[in-house]
């Protein structure tokens, strides 16, 4: 819940946000874009100069403790080495774009996305702190992070519209994720997930194309992490 306000102010709070960031921004950029960069092409690997440091973004050192502190707060499976590289590079390269651009924060916007995170991890504060062993502090820092990262995908992400004709043509190609127990649901039934899901791809998409030419016009150093040394 959005601390500090009663319950008109945190209606007038959240409809705010909402027609600041777009539902779809919130949501899917809350789950902290874990979509699948690549960015081996445009890092330069070098030697490992301590156990702890992974790699450095635009000169900002990434330490394994800071890559499992993330893990942990996104509840990730991946391997350290994909996490690394699909999902804490690509975090960093938007950030320092975020900062750089001047984005800032509000206390209420970064409750509110917390508020929201934790929906839909259908967890309390409290208990989300005892899952990760992070403190409250943290958790809203991490989550600042995520509310500038949206802003900046606002403000450089040119708007997204998904129209009849590809949701059909979405639908006609891929038949068997809409049938149920034998029989294909109308498309008028999911026509409204077939739009949410291709607007999420294009929103991926397009974000990737950007992070891998912040990744160009930076400098991304990932150490020896039992990759081919080039340096």
């Amino acid at each position: 819940m959005v601390t500090g306000l009663n319950q008109k102010e945190k209606e007038k709070t959240k409809m705010r946000l909402f027609k600041k960031f777009g539902k779809k921004h919130i949501i899917v950029l809350i789950i902290v874009l874990i979509i699948g960069f690549f960015l081996l092409n445009t890092a330069i690997f070098k030697k490992q100069p301590t156990d702890n440091i992974l790699a450095e973004v635009n000169s900002e050192t990434i330490t394994l403790e800071e890559l499992n502190e993330m893990r942990g707060f996104l509840s990730s499976s991946m391997s350290e080495h994909q996490f690394l590289n699909d999902v804490l590079i690509p975090h960093k390269l938007l950030l320092h774009k975020a900062q750089k651009n001047k984005i800032t924060s509000s206390v209420n916007e970064v409750n509110f996305a917390l508020a929201l995170f934790l929906k839909q991890k259908n967890l309390q504060l409290e208990s989300f702190q005892q899952k990760t062993d992070l403190s409250e502090n943290r958790i809203k820092k991490l989550m600042e992070e995520q509310v500038l990262i949206s802003k900046l995908v606002k403000e450089v992400i040119p708007p997204i519209s998904i129209s009849d004709l590809e949701a059909r043509q979405f639908y006609d190609s891929h038949p068997n994720s809409f049938m149920t127990e034998g029989k294909l649901i109308p498309l008028e039934e999911v026509k409204g997930k077939v739009k949410d899901m291709l607007f999420d791809l294009k929103l991926k998409t397009l974000v990737r194309k950007y992070v891998v030419q912040l990744a160009e016009q930076g400098e991304v150093l990932i150490y020896n992490l039992n990759y081919n040394v080039k340096g």
